[in-house]
C-alpha cells in the first residue's frame, strides 16, 4: 500500500496531433482504470485541436483522501 497524497494534485496528460495540423479536430476522451470513485476529476471531456495546433493538455486532479489503497492506474482513451 502507498501513502495517500497530502493535497489534491494535478497531473497533465499531453495529446499530440501527429498527422498534420490542418483544420479543427474534436476528440472525446474518458479515463478508465482501477481507481476508486471520486479519486479524480474530470473523468471525461473533450479536447479541441484548432487549425495549426499540434498539442493539447488534459489536466486531471487526483483528489486527496484518507483511505490507504494499493497502486491505482488511470488510462486515457
Amino acid at each position: 500500500m502507498q501513502s495517500e497524497l497530502p493535497v489534491d494534485t494535478v497531473v497533465t496528460f499531453t495529446v499530440l496531433r501527429e498527422q498534420g495540423t490542418f483544420g479543427r479536430v474534436v476528440v472525446l476522451w474518458n479515463a478508465t482504470g482501477n481507481y476508486s470513485a471520486g479519486d479524480l476529476s474530470p473523468e471525461s471531456g473533450e479536447i479541441v485541436f484548432g487549425d495549426g495546433v499540434r498539442r493539447v493538455d488534459i489536466p486531471i486532479t487526483i483528489h486527496k483522501d484518507n483511505v490507504p489503497e494499493l497502486d491505482e492506474y488511470v488510462y486515457i482513451r
